[in-house]
């Protein structure tokens, strides 16, 4: 059986849950995607995970003046979607081509599905990030949003908030590289080398743009 599916009796539950069963068995539900619709939900995960991306993101971008609420719609509905598409169709071109170099078998259509279904966490994510906006505004969104709230409960609320949101963000990770090792048939440490490599890469150029700049 293709991608080593389970037996008949179980690969439909893995083909028709998969946002049941990849929570439990990520590489078996992604054999199963693979084996039958490889780009069944990768619109919706390129949203997800863009969504969820820009929002952990905001807090660390130095803004000159506290951010409006209209802006961070902006932010989520246009800056989302379109780094969405950077984390796939960008970053995960280059460490497919990286991980191919390193001695990885996968195809390109492998690699995107694995790398999309890695953002499957993005989902609750953006969930939490929906709720603790409607709860306490655009504060959430500030570096300094816990020492800015009085309330020791609502402390202890955006600590855990904060504290699950950074959970999941490793858990996307920690999904890349093992999928990416399961499409590639290489070790985990391979992609982790290639993620490495790509980080690397990436930072030189502003490096030297900011040795040029001072």
């Amino acid at each position: 059986m293709p991608y080593g599916l389970p037996p008949d009796t179980e690969e439909t539950q893995y083909v028709a849950n998969p946002w049941v069963t990849f929570w439990t068995a990520p590489r078996v539900t992604l054999d199963a995607i693979l084996a039958t619709n490889p780009a069944r939900y990768l619109w919706i995960l390129v949203l997800f995970g863009g969504v969820s991306r820009t929002l952990g993101r905001i807090p660390s971008i130095p803004f000159q003046e506290p951010l409006t609420d209209d802006m961070i719609r902006v932010l989520a509905f246009l800056g989302g979607p379109l780094l969405g598409l950077i984390i796939v169709f960008v970053i995960g071109r280059l460490l497919h081509l990286i991980v191919r170099r390193l001695g990885g078998t996968a195809t390109w259509v492998e690699s995107r599905t694995a790398v999309t279904w890695a953002l499957a966490p993005s989902v609750p994510s953006v969930a939490l990030w929906t709720i603790m906006y409607l709860s306490y505004g655009s504060q959430v969104f500030s570096p300094d949003a816990i020492e800015n709230v009085a309330d020791s409960g609502t402390q202890l609320i955006l600590t855990v908030d904060y504290f699950i949101q950074s959970a999941l963000t490793i858990w996307m990770l920690a999904l890349e590289i093992l999928l990416l090792a399961k499409v590639h048939k290489v070790s985990a440490w391979r992609v982790l080398g290639a993620e490495a490599l790509l980080a690397v890469v990436s930072l030189v150029p502003l490096f030297a743009l900011a040795l040029f700049m001072s």
